[in-house]
């Protein structure tokens, strides 16, 4: 499942609950604001918080408890050059020489951080 499924099924939870709740604060369950603050991590947390319709702050703060700190990386070079009959060709480099090149007919943002942080590992 893509993240963008996946976030469509958690706002889904988070309405569900809400609308079954016996009080109208209820705090919503701990396994519910990882999943958000798992999906936070990977999308953004103003999107996730967007979507799924939850305060920013309290997703922000849930998602920052989830977050692995990032393996320390010397160098990337990341470029990418717009064709406009033939998509989008995106290079990368790091400083141990290690290279990727993707040509696609278009990417997005979010796809770029995912491509980015897998070509890390």
């Amino acid at each position: 499942m893509n993240p963008s499924q996946e976030l469509r099924l958690a706002a889904s939870e988070v309405s569900s609950y809400r609308s079954t709740r016996t009080h109208s604060r209820a705090p919503f369950p701990p396994e519910l604001w990882k999943k958000l603050g798992q999906l936070a991590n990977l999308s953004g947390v103003e999107h996730v918080a967007k979507v799924a319709k939850v305060d920013v702050g309290t997703l922000r703060s849930h998602a920052a408890t989830l977050a692995v700190p990032p393996a320390p990386v010397d160098f990337v070079e990341c470029f990418v050059e717009e064709r406009r009959s033939h998509g989008i060709k995106i290079g990368l480099e790091s400083r141990s020489g290690d290279r990727m090149s993707i040509d696609a007919p278009s990417f997005s943002a979010v796809e770029l951080g995912l491509l980015v942080r897998e070509f890390l590992k």
